[in-house]
C-alpha cells in the first residue's frame, strides 16, 4: 500500500530500508533543457523551475503517508544518493542519476517501517569524467579550472549581483543561472529538449517582464505564475529586473 500511495504521486524515486526500522525515499526530479525561445524572450534555468515542482512533490508524498511520520533528511543530499550507490559521483561534485545524466534536482524523505526496496544498477554506466574537461572548457569564467570555485560561479554570483563585478554579459540573457557546464556534459547529450511551459513563455517576453519588475504590484497574475514556477524565494523583481536589463541591452 505504502508503494502504492507513493507511485501515484511520482515514478521518480528510490526507496531504501535502514538499519533502524525506518526507510529512506530518494526523489528527484528531473530537468530536461529547454527549446530556446526567441531573442526576445529571457532564458532561464530549467533547474528552477524542478526544484519547486519536487517541494510540492515531497510535500504531497509527506501528505499521503502521514502516517508513517515522514522526516525531510536534512543532510548532505548528494552524499546519501552517493552512499546508498543510487548516483554517481562525477567531477565537481556533480551527481549522475539515469537516464536523466546530472539534470536532476533531490530530495530525501525517511519513514517508519521497511518495505520492497527500489533501486537502480549502475554497475554498467559510464563515467566519461576522467578523459572529459568540457565542463571545464565550456565555463564562460573559469569556475572550474582547479575544481568548483563557487566565488566566481555567474550562477553562485548571480544571488551577489549588487556588489559583484562578475561579467554576467556571458549569461547571453540567463536571468535565472547558467547552463553553461550541463548542456557540454556528455552524461546530458542525449536528451531531448522539451517546450518552456507556454504561460511562463509568455510572461519571459522581455518587455512584459520589465513591466512586472517595476510595478509587481499592477501585475499579480504573473506574481502568482512566477511563484509558483520558480518559488516565491526566487522571485525577487528587483534582482529579476537586473537581469532582464542586461538580457535587454545585450539581446
Amino acid at each position: 500500500m505504502t508503494l502504492n500511495r507513493l507511485n501515484e504521486i511520482t515514478k521518480n524515486y528510490f526507496l531504501k530500508n535502514l538499519d533502524c526500522g525506518r526507510a529512506r525515499i530518494f526523489l528527484y526530479e528531473p530537468h530536461l533543457p529547454f527549446n530556446p525561445l526567441p531573442k526576445t524572450h529571457a532564458k532561464i534555468n530549467p533547474n528552477y523551475l524542478a526544484y519547486p515542482r519536487l517541494t510540492r512533490i515531497a510535500k504531497e508524498v509527506s501528505h499521503a503517508l502521514s502516517d508513517l511520520s515522514p522526516v525531510r533528511f536534512k543532510g548532505d543530499l548528494k552524499k546519501a544518493f552517493y552512499d546508498a550507490g543510487l548516483g554517481l559521483r562525477l567531477n565537481n561534485n556533480l551527481l549522475m542519476i539515469p537516464p536523466y545524466g546530472t539534470r536532476v534536482s533531490i530530495e530525501i524523505l525517511d519513514i517508519l517501517g521497511n518495505y520492497e526496496e527500489k533501486l537502480i544498477d549502475l554497475s554498467q554506466e559510464k563515467q566519461y569524467c576522467k578523459k572529459c574537461n568540457l565542463c571545464k572548457k565550456n565555463c564562460p569564467v573559469g569556475a572550474l579550472d582547479n575544481g568548483f570555485n563557487a566565488i566566481i560561479c555567474l550562477r553562485a554570483e548571480m544571488n551577489n549581483y549588487k556588489e559583484s563585478t562578475a561579467p554576467f554579459e556571458k549569461l547571453n540573457g540567463n536571468i535565472l543561472g547558467c547552463e553553461a557546464c550541463q548542456l557540454h556534459c556528455p552524461h546530458n547529450l542525449h536528451l531531448k529538449t522539451e517546450d518552456i511551459p507556454k504561460d511562463l513563455a509568455e510572461i519571459l517576453y522581455l518587455p512584459t517582464l520589465l513591466n512586472y519588475c517595476k510595478n509587481p504590484e499592477n501585475y499579480p497574475l504573473v506574481a502568482e505564475k512566477l511563484d509558483f514556477y520558480i518559488g516565491k524565494n526566487m522571485n525577487n523583481p528587483e534582482k529579476i529586473q537586473f537581469f532582464v536589463e542586461l538580457a535587454m541591452k545585450n539581446a
